[in-house]
């Protein structure tokens, strides 16, 4: 069942308090690995056009040639020759899943399927998926294991929504086959948390009950995006059940709808500061925050992070890094998208150039760690021993006039510097740092 549509009156355009104290910063960014030359493994290797993948554990994954890059190794699997490795996605404890197609099976020369790969536990495996016929594409895996994909009558019309759970060995549908609500032109993404909900776009009108539906572990759907239009299909939820999706019409941006609450987070406009958003997938943690590709008026692309009323750069086109061969400048970006997880690091693809001799590196595995701004004596941990660091430099502050403890950034020391760092403390002993 489809719940009403949310009022206009609930849909907020701008956040009431915006804050970057609120938003994680970053250090220098990592290149983790260099097509052709990636780092740790023999040359000659191709990044696919599939974004990387980051767990809260800092595991990273991207697809190489015919094979899986997976922290700086190579996995090997049973299948010689794997084939275009399509929507990686991974758990925190590092296994692995992909809709892609194979070389070698017995009887069968060439085949599309969904693939499951364990990282501590090799081999990798052929999941049990739905009946000879159908096209199954798109698997997102959460921290239980469970896989849910999309499954499309192979040169019929619709989509059914299925979901593989590791406790049974089995696949049961979720959302069956309706060619009304899913055409298979808009099911080309899904996104699912671990409690089970899933967040997708129903590629019917707003008039006819269409956009963004959450859907709950019963099947039932939740409509997100109130009276808005224009949905491309990049959606993205948190486990708070919060979901993350992009309008072109209207208002265009990125909106954060809560089911009763949409908040539009990442204005765009010609006349913004963010002209426009390049049309990759966008991410929601579970801080709430979301990171995400946008062109700015000069037509620079970069890669941004935001909540409520506040965006933060993260890398752009120009942007420097150390690479094996001295300092690199990115000079394009990847289209094919990013990934976060909840403590606000971030991995992506990017194309490099040498600073000095302005030549091709290669394509790049970048991340962009995230400073834990709660961790204020910078010791790897959160505790209280940060509270009693940042008041004894709030008060030194104070005493002699300096920024220090400017936490808010709004260009003075006072009370609210201490009530920012205390919510960033809080959120830092949960899933932020």
């Amino acid at each position: 069942m489809t719940r009403p549509i949310v009022p206009a009156a609930l849909l907020s355009l701008a956040a009431a308090t915006p804050s970057l104290a609120q938003l994680p910063t970053y250090g220098p960014l990592e290149l983790r690995g260099l097509d052709p030359f990636v780092v740790g493994n023999p040359p000659g290797l191709t990044i696919d056009y599939v974004r990387p993948v980051i767990n809260n554990r800092g595991d990273v994954a991207v697809p190489v040639a015919n094979r899986i890059w997976f922290n700086g190794t190579l996995l090997h699997t049973e299948w010689a020759q794997l084939q275009y490795i399509q929507h990686l996605s991974m758990s925190g404890s590092g296994v692995l899943t992909w809709w892609g197609s194979t070389w070698t099976r017995p009887l069968t020369p060439w085949f599309y399927t969904l693939f499951r790969y364990d990282t501590a536990n090799p081999p990798d495996e052929v999941l049990d998926t739905p009946p000879e016929g159908d096209v199954e594409h798109v698997p997102v895996i959460n921290d239980a294991g469970q896989i849910a994909f999309f499954a499309t009558p192979d040169g019929a019309s619709g989509a059914a929504i299925l979901r593989w759970d590791p406790a049974t060995q089995q696949t049961t549908t979720v959302v069956p086959n309706d060619p009304a609500i899913y055409s298979r032109m808009q099911a080309l993404w899904l996104a699912q948390n671990n409690a089970g909900q899933l967040a997708v776009v129903d590629s019917r009108g707003s008039a006819e009950g269409g956009g963004v539906k959450r859907v709950e572990p019963d099947g039932s759907l939740t409509l997100m995006s109130g009276e808005l239009s224009g949905i491309r299909e990049h959606v993205d939820i948190n486990d708070a059940g919060h979901v993350a999706f992009r309008t072109v019409l209207g208002a265009p941006g990125i909106y954060r709808s809560d089911g009763a609450t949409i908040t539009r987070i990442v204005p765009t406009d010609p006349t913004e500061e963010l002209a426009s958003l390049l049309d990759t997938p966008m991410v929601i943690n579970n801080q709430g925050w979301i990171a995400f590709s946008a062109r700015t008026q000069n037509n620079v692309e970069g890669i941004y992070i935001a909540d409520a009323g506040a965006i933060r750069r993260i890398a752009a086109v120009g942007d420097t890094l150390m690479s094996h061969a001295g300092p690199a400048r990115i000079s394009r970006l990847d289209r094919y998208g990013l990934d976060m997880n909840d403590a606000g690091d971030v991995a992506f693809i990017a194309e490099l150039t040498h600073v000095q001799g302005q030549y091709h590196l290669g394509t790049g595995i970048i991340v962009a760690k995230a400073v834990c701004r709660g961790d204020w004596n910078q010791v790897g941990a959160v505790n209280s021993s940060d509270v009693s660091a940042f008041l004894a430099a709030w008060l030194a502050s104070i005493q002699h006039g300096t920024l220090e403890a400017d936490f808010d950034g709004s260009g003075t020391v006072d009370s609210a510097d201490i009530s920012a760092f205390l919510t960033i403390w809080l959120a830092s002993l949960g899933p932020g740092c």
